[in-house]
């Protein structure tokens, strides 16, 4: 009787910890590819380098990496959502790809901080939470790069 018990005590605690095993990189990710008919790589390449900055503020301490020439701008990130009062920071990786007519955008999870906790895993449930604003920021670039065409300044002003 006590081996039932205890292997049913078992059990009952695994399935429990289900929820808080942290998915891997891998399945945190997610990309969109937006087609912009008529615009040369420089310029999507300049709107996307103008979008971090509208985004993150502090375009510079998020920028990792940029190239021009092969079109590839890299950063790191936060996005935040709060359970309870409790806040919670996700650790993203931004990529943007541009070539000639398109852009692509991939954004992957990496880390979460959790003042009680600090630095650990993503667990699944958190991880949806998060889509949806990682689903907002790409729509925002794409509404960025289809915005207003880069001009020189005027002259006037």
């Amino acid at each position: 009787m006590k081996r039932v018990i205890a292997l049913m005590l078992s059990v009952l605690a695994l399935t429990g910890c289900a929820g808080v095993i942290p998915m891997e990189t891998k399945d945190m990710q997610m990309q969109k590819v937006i087609e912009i008919p008529g615009t040369t790589k420089d310029t999507l390449f300049d709107k996307s380098r103008m979008w971090y900055a509208a985004a993150f503020r502090k375009a510079n301490a998020v920028i990792q990496y940029e190239n021009k020439e092969n079109g590839r701008i890299m950063g790191n990130g936060i996005i935040s959502i709060s359970e309870l009062g409790t806040p919670r920071d996700l650790r993203i990786s931004v990529e943007t790809e541009v070539k000639e007519n398109r852009s692509r955008i991939t954004v992957s999870g990496l880390t979460l901080s959790d003042p009680r906790f600090g630095e650990m895993g993503v667990q699944k449930r958190y991880w949806d939470e998060f889509k949806i604003q990682i689903n907002d920021m790409m729509n925002g670039y794409e509404q960025y790069l289809k915005g207003p065409a880069l001009s020189p300044k005027a002259e006037n002003w």
